[in-house]
C-alpha cells in the first residue's frame, strides 16, 4: 500500500482544493478594469521567489528570501504599471545572483509604438494582452536606435514619452552590460556562440556558400537549438532565396546551422555572416547580380551550352566536368531524377500549380511567412537568385545541377 499523503510529505487534490476553499489567495478585493491595465508610467520589477510546485515560478515583490509570500504576478496593482520586470535567481556560471527573466509590456501607448517598431518581426504580436520579451533580449539590441528615436518624436510631457523614457531607462538599468558586451565583439570582429544572435537580425543580407558557390540569402528568423544527431548544441538561421520550381519563381527556404563553438571566433569564419563583414562585399554584391540577372533569364525550356562542372543527380550522385550543349528543363529534372519538386512558398510572382513538398526540408524548416515577390524584382532580391539549374547533358546524357553563370548561349 502507498504511502498517506501526510506521511510523504504531499497534498492530495481533496486536501489541496479544501484548503483553497478556507484560504483563497490574496488578491485585491475588486479586479482591475481593462481600461485601468499598463497606465501606470512605472516599472514593476518581481523577484523568484520560494517554489510552490516544479513547473512555475512563483514571482514575489521582494527581494529573494526564505520567507514564504503569496505570488503577486496577478495582482491587480501589479497589472497598473505599464513594465514589468520579472528577476529570477541566476544559475551556473553567472556572477551575478540575480538575472532577468522577461519583461512584460502591459502599457497600451508602449504596444502600440512597439507595434510600428517591430513590423516584420517574427514572433512578434504586440496586440496581445500581455507582449512578453525573455533572454537574450535580441529584439530590443536590433531596435535600439529606432526606440530613442520614437521618444525624439513626442513632446517631453506627453504620455507616449514618458512612457518610452521608462522602458528605455529600464532597459538600460538590466540589459546595458550584456548589450556593452555584445557591441565590443563586433567592434573587435569576433563572436562568441552565445552571443551569434548579435549578427543575425530579421532581414539581413547573409553571406554564405550553396553547391560550393558565393551566395547572399536573407534571414528569416534564428534560434538556438540542439542538434538531432550531434551531442552538441547549434545556431539555426533560417533564411530564403529566390528559386525556380519548373513552374514559376519564387521564394526557397534555406537552413544554416553553426555548431556550438568555445571561446571566441573571427566572424568571417562563420558557416553564414553578415555580408557587410566580407572584405569585398560590393564585388561580390556585383557578381550575384549579374548572375542572378543569368538566373531570371533561364527559368523555362532552354537550349544552351554549358562549359564547366556538374553535379551529377541519380543514385550515385559525383561532379563531372563538361563542354557540350544542354537542355535545361527543371520539370523534366524532376521527374526523371525522381526527386520531389522543389517547395516554394504558397504565393510567388508567377502563376504556379499546386506542387508536392520535400517532406525532409518541411520538417527540418518552419514555414516561412507568405512574402508574395512583385513581378519587376529589385536589385536586392535579384542577388538572392539561386545559382543551380537543372538540366540535362545531350552528350554526356545525365542529368544534373549546373552553374547558371556557365550556361552559355545556343547552338545553331
Amino acid at each position: 500500500m502507498s504511502q498517506s499523503s501526510s506521511e510523504s510529505g504531499t497534498s492530495s487534490l481533496e486536501e489541496v482544493m479544501e484548503d483553497l476553499r478556507t484560504h483563497p489567495p490574496t488578491q485585491d478585493s475588486e479586479p482591475l478594469p481593462p481600461e485601468d491595465v499598463g497606465t501606470r508610467c512605472d516599472t514593476k520589477t518581481l523577484y523568484e521567489g520560494p517554489k510552490k510546485c516544479e513547473c512555475c515560478i512563483n514571482w514575489v515583490e521582494e527581494y529573494p528570501s526564505e520567507t514564504t509570500r503569496e505570488s503577486t504576478e496577478l495582482q491587480s496593482e501589479v497589472q497598473r504599471y505599464a513594465i514589468v520586470c520579472r528577476i529570477k535567481k541566476a544559475h551556473g556560471d553567472s556572477k551575478e545572483h540575480l538575472e532577468l527573466h522577461s519583461i512584460t509590456i502591459q502599457s497600451p501607448l508602449l504596444k502600440s509604438i512597439l507595434g510600428d517598431i517591430f513590423t516584420g518581426y517574427p514572433g512578434i504580436t504586440t496586440t496581445l494582452k500581455d507582449v512578453k520579451f525573455s533572454q537574450p533580449f535580441w529584439e530590443f539590441f536590433y531596435c535600439w536606435k529606432a526606440l530613442t528615436e520614437s521618444q525624439a518624436r513626442y513632446e517631453p510631457e506627453s504620455e507616449e514619452h514618458k512612457h518610452v523614457r521608462e522602458l528605455l531607462g529600464t532597459l538600460a538599468s538590466q540589459l546595458g552590460s550584456g548589450h556593452d558586451v555584445a557591441r565590443d565583439l563586433i567592434r573587435n570582429g569576433v563572436i562568441t556562440y552565445n552571443y551569434l544572435w548579435v549578427l543575425f537580425p530579421p532581414g539581413t543580407l547573409v553571406y554564405s556558400h550553396f553547391s560550393d558557390r558565393d551566395c547572399q540569402f536573407e534571414v528569416k528568423k534564428t534560434k538556438y537549438g540542439k542538434g538531432f544527431l550531434a551531442p552538441s548544441d547549434k545556431y539555426e538561421v533560417r533564411c530564403k532565396y529566390i528559386e525556380w520550381d519548373g513552374e514559376s519563381f519564387g521564394w526557397k527556404q534555406k537552413l544554416i546551422e553553426i555548431q556550438e563553438f568555445s571561446g571566441t571566433k573571427p566572424i568571417q569564419e562563420l558557416e553564414a555572416y553578415p555580408i557587410t563583414y566580407n572584405k569585398a562585399p560590393e564585388e561580390i554584391q556585383s557578381k550575384l547580380l549579374e548572375r542572378g540577372r543569368k538566373f531570371l533569364s533561364l527559368g523555362g525550356l532552354h537550349h544552351k551550352a554549358y562549359n564547366g562542372a556538374i553535379e551529377v543527380s541519380g543514385e550515385s550522385s559525383h561532379k563531372l566536368r563538361i563542354n557540350e550543349r544542354i537542355i535545361i528543363d527543371a520539370q523534366a529534372f524532376t521527374q526523371h531524377t525522381k526527386q520531389k519538386m522543389i517547395a516554394l512558398e504558397a504565393q510567388s510572382f508567377m502563376r504556379r500549380t499546386k506542387q508536392m513538398l520535400d517532406i525532409e526540408e518541411e520538417r527540418a524548416l518552419e514555414e516561412v511567412a507568405s512574402n508574395p515577390l512583385p513581378s519587376d524584382l529589385s536589385d536586392h532580391q535579384i542577388m538572392l537568385c539561386s545559382p543551380i539549374v537543372k538540366a540535362y547533358s545531350l552528350r554526356t546524357k545525365c542529368w544534373g545541377k549546373y552553374c547558371a553563370r556557365r550556361v552559355s548561349h545556343s547552338y545553331h
